[in-house]
């Protein structure tokens, strides 16, 4: 069953790929927690950093800027990428019934690391550069009595841009981890096989994220009522567990997300290339 998962026989629906996604997500979710389990402790070593130094808030409102955080930070989300990719080979092993061993599954993601982070950064840069924009033109308005509508209108159309973005760089990942793709090319191949589905695969995407959000919003809320029944009743405590409780959440969220991630860009590659006839 698991070699049905990767790539789809056929094209599928919008129900379909997300029903891929959730049963290549129930096959490996055992094998990935470890990963996606130390992709979200990665994430979170200068929040955890600061929670070991005393008093969090102080400590990250006096240090946000000083050497050690910036490089807590870098290294967080230099290994926070590096678990995420591991985490994607892994699940298209098992998708394909293919499984790679662990040394074979480690220097793979390597070879791919430095495509991947330039990809990753790039996409930061598309991201911050839009908001930027939007920053310039609302002072640019301002200091010219532009007015709130061209203000509105400038927003709308970079928001709307940036929406547009976010579908093809989101499905960059598998490109450049699985084809063997650089940055910019995978972002490219990205983008064709986008074209003609945007509707389609923005729309697993939402529902995807969709789904994770309740079940973050859910989960946390959970905490919330059961922490000060277990003695979390302090801040530090509260604080403490809570960001335990966002690692345990998100590592079950963040397999379900890449499996639906894998499983859309398999089925843009049929529907665009015919990878199942090859």
């Amino acid at each position: 069953m698991q070699a049905l998962l990767y790539p789809p026989s056929a094209p599928q629906s919008i129900g379909q790929v997300l029903d891929s996604g959730f049963r290549l997500f129930q096959v490996s979710l055992v094998r990935c927690l470890v990963y996606a389990a130390l992709g979200m402790i990665a994430g979170q070593l200068a929040p955890i950093y600061a929670v070991l130094s005393g008093s969090p808030a102080e400590s990250i409102v006096s240090g946000l800027f000083s050497g050690t955080y910036v490089l807590l930070y870098l290294l967080g989300a230099v290994l926070m990428l590096l678990f995420y990719a591991l985490l994607i080979v892994r699940q298209h092993g098992m998708a394909t019934g293919r499984p790679l061993p662990f040394n074979l599954e480690l220097s793979e993601t390597l070879r791919r690391m430095p495509a991947y982070l330039g990809m990753s950064l790039i996409t930061i840069l598309i991201i911050v550069a839009s908001s930027m924009i939007v920053g310039i033109a609302y002072g640019i308005a301002n200091a010219i009595n532009g007015g709130l509508t061209v203000v509105g209108i400038i927003v709308a159309v970079v928001f709307i841009a940036l929406v547009y973005l976010i579908t093809p760089l989101a499905t960059a990942g598998p490109a450049v981890l699985l084809d063997r793709k650089g940055p910019l090319e995978g972002i490219r191949y990205a983008f064709r096989l986008v074209s003609g589905n945007w509707w389609r695969t923005t729309s697993i995407y939402t529902v995807t994220a969709v789904v994770l959000i309740v079940f973050y919003f859910v989960g946390m809320v959970f905490a919330a009522f059961l922490l000060p029944v277990l003695g979390a009743t302090d801040l530090a405590a509260f604080t403490a567990a809570s960001a335990v409780m966002y690692i345990v959440l998100g590592s079950i969220g963040l397999p379900f997300g890449t499996a639906v991630v894998i499983a859309t860009y398999g089925e843009l590659k049929v529907r665009k290339e015919g990878l199942d006839l090859e």
